[in-house]
C-alpha cells in the first residue's frame, strides 16, 4: 500500500524536537545465508537488539524499514539500498512529527547507545545531518523539507548512492572517537558473525 503523501503548509517547520529511530532491516542477507534480523547474540535477535538500542538512545518512536517484516515501513521503490528506506521515510505521513532520525543498520550489533547519543549531540550542535568519518551509517538525519525534496529528486534521477543524500544535506562528518572504533563492524557473512559475537562476549 502506498503511504499517504506528505503535505506541508508554507509555514511548516520541523521543530518538534522529537527523534525517530529507524532500523534498516531490508538488506538481502545473501552472503549471510539467512535473514540477519533473526541472528542472535545472547538470546536476543538482531531486530529486537537494534530496536532496544534505539530506545536506549532516547528516541520517541522506532520504525523498522523492511519489506519482509510485519508492520514495517515498506519500500516504495525497491532494490536501491538505504535510499529505498530514506525514500519511504521521506514519503511517510508521520515524518512531519519528527525533527531528527537516527538511522541504524541491523547488522552492527556492537554499536552502543553512547555512540548514537554522540551523533545526536553533534547534529544538534551543528544543525546538520551527521555521520562519522568513513562511515555513512549509522546516521543522524535532520528531517526537514530539504531532506524530503532532495530524497525524492535523487530517486527520480536514479542516484541511489548514499553519498548523494549526504552531499545534498551538507552533512557533517564527525571524527569517530577511538573508544567506539571496535563497534563499527558489519555482519555480512557467517565468519563476520562469529568474529562480532566473540568481541561482544569479551566486552559484555
Amino acid at each position: 500500500m502506498m503511504p499517504e503523501k506528505v503535505m506541508f503548509s508554507a509555514q511548516k517547520s520541523l521543530v518538534s524536537g522529537k527523534i525517530l529511530g529507524v532500523v534498516l532491516a531490508g538488506g538481502q542477507s545473501s552472503r549471510m545465508g539467512t535473514d540477519k534480523a533473526s541472528l542472535e547474540i545472547r538470546g536476543q535477535n538482531f531486530l529486537e537488539k537494534t530496536k532496544a538500542l534505539l530506545r536506549d538512545t532516547g528516541v520517541d518512536e522506532v520504525v523498522v524499514s523492511a519489506n519482509h517484516i510485519e508492520g514495517a515501513m515498506r519500500d516504495i521503490q525497491r532494490h536501491c539500498g538505504p535510499m529505498s528506506a530514506f525514500h519511504a521515510l521521506a514519503n511517510w505521513a508521520k515524518v512531519i512529527e519528527f525533527d531528527l532520525a537516527i538511522v541504524m543498520p541491523i547488522d552492527m550489533p556492537l554499536v552502543d547507545a553512547d555512540c548514537l547519543k554522540l551523533l545526536i549531540e553533534k547534529t544538534t550542535k551543528t544543525d546538520t545531518t551527521c555521520c562519522f568519518e568513513s562511515y555513512p551509517l549509522p546516521l543522524c538525519l535532520r528531517l526537514n523539507r530539504h531532506f524530503i525534496e532532495k530524497t525524492n529528486e535523487l530517486m527520480i534521477k536514479k542516484e541511489f548512492a548514499i553519498k548523494n543524500i549526504l552531499t545534498e544535506m551538507s552533512a557533517t562528518f564527525c571524527s569517530l572517537p577511538e573508544k567506539y572504533k571496535y563497534q563499527f563492524k558489519n555482519v555480512n557473512t557467517p565468519e563476520q558473525f562469529s568474529q562480532v559475537t566473540a568481541i561482544y562476549n569479551q566486552r559484555h
